[in-house]
């Protein structure tokens, strides 16, 4: 079977700190099971199309166009196309809608089996965008990087994920086959889609590293000073960051030296005016809770960085609005650490209320700081919920039974078309 990939990541084997990181665990597994496989993608760094193939993956790396009404200009989608037109694909799998790959397809400009599948939407980001931030935290939010330059305002950046809305609304309504691995999604997106569109259950694979890592266990951390991990692609209000630094403020109180590792590209240590302005705000309030002793920024991490933290850490914590999957949260059920999860999107999916981790709702960082304490101050919970939250990460991480199971959607696919 040979299949085009259109996705938002390069496909490497090797070492990655980039988001979409579950690519490259389920492209082994296709290919290990004898699909032919071809990627094409974006990046800032190149110019013009480069070929970047690995050892069993053919992969075009495109620029970042300009977009206008959604789509590069016709000689980008022209070239777009005849990259297509030479791998005659049997089937055309497009990883997400918060790029313009599924506005191809929805328009007419690509044509095949195609596959949809929903990674995040951007619309439900959009509602949460601020992370529950009042009006005046939502100002203290602007540094000089966004008065140099406005569009970068969470203001701005708000507005054009609602533009961009409507192109996925345009794309879930113009495919006939969409994969998802959440219900919550399932549910959020069948407002748009036709009526006889065929919506395939899928699964994430979480990286080989966590796949054969070792089973968390509690850290010799001092009892004044426990450590919690905490992750976010980056800084973005909608994570919950803040919410992470006020809970760590009531902690304080208990654990003086208490600290919150947070992990993440939040450009700390760029100079004032590139620095973004949600960091400087988290900067803020960091100060402003006296926790500056207690906070440390990790920056980007790889997988083997990420266990070696997580094997440190009396527990680990997740604060999103929103989450359609969290690859963060997956892969830390299979090292088996405790986790506190927000209540947002699809996270009761993954993981269960006091059975594999405990719940608060955002913004609610009493309930958030509460519950930390409660694992952090019991040894027989910590075990329960690691025990629990490793058993379930191994049944759904079979590599062999999600590769067979992706194939299964493309048979589908190409049956039903």
């Amino acid at each position: 079977m040979k299949v085009l990939w259109f996705s938002n990541v390069i496909l490497t084997f090797g070492v990655t700190k980039a988001t979409g990181t579950w690519l490259h665990s389920m492209a082994s597994a296709l290919v290990e099971r004898g699909v032919e496989l071809f990627n094409i993608t974006q990046n800032s760094a190149v110019k013009a199309i480069e070929q970047k193939d690995t050892e069993s993956i053919k992969q075009y790396v495109l620029p970042v166009y300009t977009l206008r009404n959604g789509l590069p200009s016709k000689r980008h989608i022209s070239e777009i196309c005849s990259i297509v037109e030479a791998i005659k694909p049997d089937v055309i799998h497009i990883w997400g809608i918060e790029g313009y790959w599924g506005l191809l397809s929805a328009r007419g400009f690509i044509n095949g089996n195609v596959l949809l599948e929903i990674q995040g939407i951007k619309e439900t980001c959009a509602r949460v965008f601020y992370g529950g931030l009042p009006f005046a935290e939502k100002v203290r939010t602007i540094g000089i990087r966004e008065l140099l330059r406005p569009s970068l305002s969470l203001m701005s950046l708000k507005r054009e994920f609602v533009k961009w809305s409507k192109y996925e609304r345009e794309m879930l309504g113009g495919h006939q086959h969409i994969s998802t691995h959440s219900d919550w999604v399932r549910a959020w997106i069948s407002q748009y889609t036709q009526a006889d569109c065929q919506i395939h259950h899928t699964q994430r694979i979480v990286r080989k590293e966590f796949l054969n890592s070792e089973i968390w266990h509690k850290p010799d951390n001092p009892a004044d000073a426990p450590v919690i991990f905490t992750m976010s692609s980056g800084p973005d209000a909608y994570k919950g960051i803040h919410d992470a630094i006020r809970a760590l403020g009531m902690l304080k109180k208990d654990y003086p030296n208490v600290q919150l590792r947070i992990a993440g590209n939040f450009g700390i240590d760029k100079p004032i005016y590139r620095k973004p302005g949600y960091t400087k705000y988290l900067q803020a309030l960091i100060k402003k809770e006296n926790v500056e002793r207690n906070v440390v920024f990790l920056g980007a991490l790889n997988a083997s960085q990420i266990i070696e933290q997580i094997h440190q850490s009396n527990v680990m914590l997740q604060t999103s609005y929103v989450e359609s999957y969290s690859l963060a949260v997956s892969e830390a059920m299979m090292a088996g650490v405790p986790l506190v999860v927000s209540y947002a999107g699809a996270m009761p999916e993954l993981a269960q209320d006091r059975a594999a981790a405990l719940f608060y709702t955002p913004s609610d960082f009493f309930s958030c700081a509460y519950r930390l304490k409660m694992i952090i101050g019991s040894d027989d919970l910590a075990n329960a919920l690691s025990k629990t939250a490793r058993s379930i990460a191994e049944r759904r991480n079979v590599a062999s039974i999600l590769g067979d199971l992706q194939i299964s959607i493309y048979n589908d696919v190409l049956m039903n078309e």
